[in-house]
């Protein structure tokens, strides 16, 4: 099952969802090494198209300020070594690391698709069961702006 695997196999899973969903569309697409802002690589009239996929199996329960509905954290775990120590710590996204966001949910077989303007949190985006839909690839490419 889904929550018996790691959180790097689920976004591994994430990302080839993703791909196969945006190639039956008709969006040539492909995945990307590891160590980069972004995981999946698109084409779109000529220009690549950045898409960082946030997979969420756990629903959030009505909680005092939430929503129930799935989580997804929209800031990445970075690292830097000093003196030969390792340190973490966590940073947003920016324009220039991707232009996509994809947020999926494999029990569901949905995936939602925000351009990084449609963000309007700092940490964290839930989603409702139903509102997957209204969040189309087509929808999210259309902030793409025509000359990059």
């Amino acid at each position: 099952t889904l929550t018996k695997l790691s959180a790097s196999d689920k976004g591994n899973v994430g990302e080839l969802f993703t791909i196969f969903y945006l190639n039956l569309q008709g969006h040539p697409a492909h995945q990307v090494p590891n160590r980069r802002p972004y995981d999946v690589a698109m084409e779109h009239n000529g220009r690549l198209i950045k898409i960082q996929v946030k997979t969420s199996t756990h629903k959030n329960h009505k909680k005092k300020n939430y929503n129930s509905g799935y989580v997804y954290s929209i800031n990445r775990r970075s690292r830097i070594t000093k003196n030969n120590k390792v340190f973490h710590y966590y940073e947003n996204y920016h324009e220039f690391d991707c232009d996509i966001f994809a947020f999926v949910q494999p029990r569901l077989y949905k995936i939602a698709f925000f351009h990084i303007d449609q963000i309007d949190v700092k940490y964290r985006k839930v989603l409702k069961p139903d509102q997957f839909e209204e969040y189309s690839i087509d929808k999210a490419l259309t902030y793409i702006k025509e000359n990059p």
